[in-house]
């Protein structure tokens, strides 16, 4: 009796170790794991009457939830998520050269290419994003004061107007 319930837990656990396991690889493809890299910023401040957003287990405002946007090969595939709660995409994606593009709101876009083995092997991209720089319209270089500044009006004694 003893071993039929040693033999029972033991298939039992086989079967649940099997149902969570991932899906067979198809062939000629790897996965291809994305890791972001963003600037660390300081905390922010939280203002408990901001507009407030469901992000995994944790509620953040709704101005800190800033998705990666992801496409391969020109189409859209997902988003991804970093900061309070990362959400790390994978992809299994067939032997070949691929074009990633990720894009998200305050920061540069990345474009990178990536070589995938097919070999069904795991392969790591990590993905620094650089915060956007400002536009050539916005800097104060490009905008001129609002005022040119005054001439003085009083003129110094033995010199023409113009000159002064």
């Amino acid at each position: 009796m003893q071993r039929m319930s040693i033999t029972l837990a033991f298939v039992l656990l086989l079967t649940t170790a099997a149902a969570r396991a991932e899906p067979p690889m198809p062939a000629d493809h790897s996965t291809v794991h994305i890791v972001f890299v963003l600037p660390n910023n300081t905390p922010p401040q939280f203002d408990l009457n901001a507009p407030s957003a469901r992000v995994g287990d944790l509620i953040i405002p709704v101005e800190l939830v800033r998705p990666i946007s992801i496409s391969i090969d020109g189409d859209f595939v997902g988003h991804a998520m970093v900061g309070f709660h990362d959400v790390k995409p994978l992809f299994a994606l067939p032997r070949g050269s691929h074009e990633f593009k990720f894009t998200c709101d305050g920061y540069e876009s990345a474009s990178i290419g990536v070589k995938v083995l097919g070999s069904g092997s795991k392969q790591y991209l990590v993905v620094k994003m650089k915060p956007e720089l400002p536009r050539k319209n916005d800097t104060p270089a490009n905008n001129p004061p609002a005022s040119p500044a005054t001439k003085s009006t009083r003129q110094s004694p033995g010199l023409p107007d113009d000159a002064g």
